[in-house]
C-alpha cells in the first residue's frame, strides 16, 4: 500500500511540478521512471512492460505528448529485466528483492539509476525530436536532465530512508 501511494505521489510530483519547470531549453528532469526500477527483481518481463506502458500513458495524457512516455517507458521496462539478468547473481534474482536504496549498496544503486535515467532521458528526447541532426543537443540534454533527475532521485531516497528509520 505504502508503495502505490508513494508511485501517485511521484507522478503527482512529475505531472503537476516537474513537466512545469521551465528551468532551461537543455533541463528537463524525469524522475517518475524510478517507480518501474523500483519494482522487484523477479519481476515478469510482460509485467515490468505493461507497467511501463501504463505510468508512461498516464504521463502523456497528462501531459499531452502523445505516447511519447509511454513508449520510452515501456522500452525502459524491456532493458530493465535483460540488464538485472546481466548484473544479478541466480540466487540474487530469485530472491525478489526490489533494487532501491535501502536493499543495496550506494554504489550499484547509483550505477543501476545512472544508467537507466541516461537510457531514458536519450530514448526520450530522440524520439521528441525524432531525427540524429542535433544529436549534440540531444547528448547535451540527456547529459543535464539526467543528471539533475538522478540529484533528485537519491534526494528523495535519503530522505525517504531517514523518515523510514524514525518511524
Amino acid at each position: 500500500m505504502k508503495s502505490i501511494l508513494g508511485g501517485m505521489l511521484l507522478l503527482t510530483l512529475q505531472i503537476l511540478v516537474l513537466n512545469r519547470l521551465d528551468m532551461s531549453a537543455l533541463i528537463y528532469p524525469q524522475i517518475y521512471f524510478i517507480i518501474l526500477l523500483s519494482l522487484p527483481v523477479n519481476t515478469k518481463h510482460w509485467t515490468l512492460m505493461l507497467t511501463g506502458f501504463f505510468l508512461g500513458y498516464l504521463v502523456d495524457w497528462f501531459s499531452d505528448t502523445q505516447g511519447l512516455h509511454a513508449a520510452t517507458l515501456t522500452f525502459i521496462g524491456f532493458l530493465r529485466y535483460g540488464y538485472l539478468k546481466m548484473v544479478l547473481d541466480k540466487d540474487a534474482f530469485l530472491s525478489g528483492m526490489r533494487p532501491v536504496y535501502r536493499e543495496t549498496e550506494i554504489s550499484w544503486y547509483l550505477v543501476y539509476i545512472s544508467v537507466f535515467s541516461l537510457s531514458f532521458h536519450f530514448i526520450l528526447f530522440i524520439l521528441a525530436d525524432f531525427t540524429f541532426a542535433h544529436v549534440f543537443d540531444t547528448l547535451q540534454k540527456t547529459l543535464y536532465s539526467s543528471f539533475l533527475s538522478i540529484l533528485i532521485i537519491l534526494l528523495m531516497q535519503f530522505v525517504f530512508n531517514i523518515r523510514l528509520k524514525n518511524d
